[in-house]
């Protein structure tokens, strides 16, 4: 199933409204998420790190964008800290696409590490 949120104002209520919905449910998340955060930055540095780690997550595509930053994308060097770490516990997730404007070569390594790690 795809939930395609990318066209509407969610804002922090609506995700984290979301996320207790993903954990009521049966079959836990959708396979396809996509998120337009309109601003709202900070849930990739809390709310989608925690989403990533539950154990009913079984969420194989996510792609977050900001609309409203045509510059620059939402991801900046700690919210790639925090999905990286997040991801370490996943292993449904196989596509995570984003806009990456604020992201440094620091920022790139918590990816480079995660994808390397044969363990």
């Amino acid at each position: 199933t795809m939930l395609d949120l990318s066209g509407n104002e969610v804002g922090r209520r609506g995700i984290l409204a979301l996320l207790m919905a993903f954990l009521a449910c049966p079959d836990g998340t959708p396979k396809d998420l996509r998120l337009g955060l309109h601003g709202l930055e900070s849930i990739l540095k809390e709310e989608i790190p925690s989403l990533l780690q539950i154990p009913v997550c079984s969420m194989e595509k996510l792609f977050v964008t900001n609309e409203l930053n045509r510059g620059g994308g939402p991801l900046d060097d700690e919210s790639a800290f925090r999905i990286a770490r997040s991801l370490m516990s996943n292993s449904s997730l196989a596509e995570l696409r984003t806009l990456t404007g604020n992201l440094s070569e620091h920022g790139w390594k918590h990816f480079i590490t995660l994808l390397c790690d044969t363990s």
